[in-house]
This record gives structure tokens, sequence and C-alpha cells, in this order.
């Protein structure tokens, strides 16, 4: 499922991309264009959450916000692969048996 592109539905995973890269967890390879996309990308806070937005009308950031849709579904695509705090995200993509069986796990320490 895509992503939609508005503020409310971008923020965490820009949000969740902004993090790996501080945590060195996602790397950039020697990609000029996308850097240079990099440094053209300012991230602003609105009331519904971060975006991505261009630091001048003539700059492109297209490879910026490529990249957050792609490593946000790739992030989604692997079901071994998770955060603690991305856990209403896992949910919602589990079957009602799937939810059963998770909350019924003893190693998830909910019960």
């Amino acid at each position: 499922m895509p992503i939609s592109q508005i503020p409310s539905e971008l923020s965490d995973p820009t949000e969740w991309l902004r993090r790996e890269f501080i945590n060195h967890k996602i790397t950039i390879k020697n990609d000029p264009v996308f850097k240079k996309s990099l440094l053209n990308s300012i991230i602003r806070e609105t009331r519904m959450g971060i975006r991505v937005d261009k630091g001048a009308r003539r700059m492109r950031i297209d490879p910026v916000d490529a990249t957050i849709d792609a490593c946000y579904q790739a992030k989604l695509h692997f079901t071994d692969y998770a955060y603690a705090d991305d856990i209403d995200n896992q949910i919602k993509r589990m079957s009602d048996e799937e939810v059963n069986d998770w909350y019924s796990n003893p190693e998830n320490g909910l019960i």
C-alpha cells in the first residue's frame, strides 16, 4: 500500500528514516544526485507532523521523497523487521488470528 503524500502520513516515515541515518543503520552510497537532493531538503514541522520541503523553488528533492517512500515500504515488507515503537503498524498488518496469537504469546510481555 503506497504512503499518501500528506504530512500526517509522511511524518512517521520521515522521522524513521532520519533516525536510521543518525544511528547509521541506513547509509548513503556515494551518489552525487542524492547528496545534492539532501542538501536542498529542509525538514519543516507542521501541526500535522514533519515534512521534507525544498530550500528554494528551483531545487529538486525528488530523490529524498522517493527514498523515504522506498525505505519505509521495504521496512514494512519484511515481517521480521520492526521496532518496539512501531508495534501499531505491525498489528495493523496482521490478520485477526495473528493478532490473537501475538497477544497470547508470553514472550511479548503482554500476559
